[in-house]
């Protein structure tokens, strides 16, 4: 029984005394969904947040998990779609990237290692980007490695365009 309770422990993700972030970069996650990303440790620390407000221009948010950086996310408001180029550099960028589709109204290129979304606004002329960097042991560079942070991403990316009022 102490060896089935040890090597749940493990398999979870995160140290069991870990206290996950009930929120990052200003809006409420999902402990399931931001917990798989998280390396075992002692402390989950926000490095930098930067509050996200409706006229945001620039947001950065980091996570590390013992003073080691883990999560990176720069959200940005655009008023025009991506070239194609910045889709095609971020298919090669990130590793076993490519185009995923996701539960909300956008385009993405999510790899094992990182992510390129842009969220559609209702506006037909506002966009909501993020450039993602996932760090640390966590990594799969397999091709099913990006499932993690594709799951993320689709319980973080609705929060923050509400947050932002980018209504679809």
């Amino acid at each position: 029984m102490a060896v089935v309770i040890a090597l749940s422990g493990a398999l979870s993700g995160c140290s069991k005394n870990m206290a996950i972030p009930k929120d990052f970069c200003s809006v409420p996650v999902n402990g399931s969904t931001l917990s798989p990303l998280l390396p075992d440790g002692e402390q989950v620390k926000k490095t930098r947040e930067d509050p996200l407000d409706a006229g945001l221009r620039n947001a950065y948010c980091y996570l590390g998990v013992d003073g080691v950086r883990v999560l990176s996310i720069t959200v940005r408001q655009i008023d025009k779609p991506l070239p194609p180029e910045d889709w095609e550099n971020a298919t090669s960028y990130y590793r076993m990237a490519a185009e995923r589709r996701v539960t909300f109204p956008g385009r993405t290129v999510i790899g094992a290692d990182g992510a390129l979304v842009v969220a559609k606004c209702g506006n037909p002329t506002a966009y909501i980007l993020f450039d993602v960097d996932f760090h640390g042991d966590r990594v799969e560079n397999t091709q099913d490695g990006y499932k993690k942070l594709q799951r993320f991403l689709e319980d973080f990316t609705p929060a923050v365009t509400k947050k932002l009022q980018c209504t679809t």
